[in-house]
C-alpha cells in the first residue's frame, strides 16, 4: 500500500494561527453554540404567540461549551410552551420553536465569527 505524505513549509505566521485555533477548539465550538441558541431563542420569542408574554419570557437558551451543545425551549418557563407549539385537540398547532430552528439552520456562519474573534 503506497503512502502519501504532504509536508507544507514556508508560511511560519500560518503555522502559528493554526496551532493557536487548535488550542482553542472548545471555545470556538461553544462559542459558536451560544451565537446560534441566541439567534435562535431570539427569533422563537418574535414567532411566539402574544398573550399574556409569560411564553415569549419563558423561552431560554442552554448551551454546554464543552460538549458543544445547545437547546432552546422553554426549560423553565411555563410548562404548555410545547402545547402551544403542537397544537391540542382544542387548539391548533402555532409553532415557533420549530420555524426559528429552521431559519438558522446554518452552523457555518456561527463557526466563522467564533473563528474570526479568535484571529489575531
Amino acid at each position: 500500500m503506497a503512502r502519501t505524505r504532504i509536508e507544507l513549509r514556508g508560511d511560519k505566521a500560518l503555522a502559528r494561527q493554526l496551532a493557536k485555533l487548535r488550542a482553542q477548539t472548545d471555545g470556538i465550538v461553544g462559542d459558536t453554540a451560544r451565537g446560534w441558541a441566541d439567534d435562535v431563542r431570539d427569533t422563537a420569542r418574535g414567532l411566539a404567540p402574544r398573550r399574556t408574554g409569560k411564553l415569549r419570557r419563558g423561552i431560554t437558551a442552554r448551551v454546554q461549551a464543552r460538549a458543544g451543545t445547545a437547546s432552546v425551549g422553554t426549560h423553565n418557563g411555563p410548562f404548555y410552551g410545547h402545547l402551544v407549539e403542537n397544537g391540542t385537540s382544542h387548539s391548533p398547532a402555532q409553532p415557533y420553536l420549530g420555524p426559528a430552528a429552521r431559519r438558522h439552520q446554518r452552523i457555518r456562519p456561527y463557526a466563522l465569527e467564533a473563528i474570526r474573534k479568535r484571529l489575531p
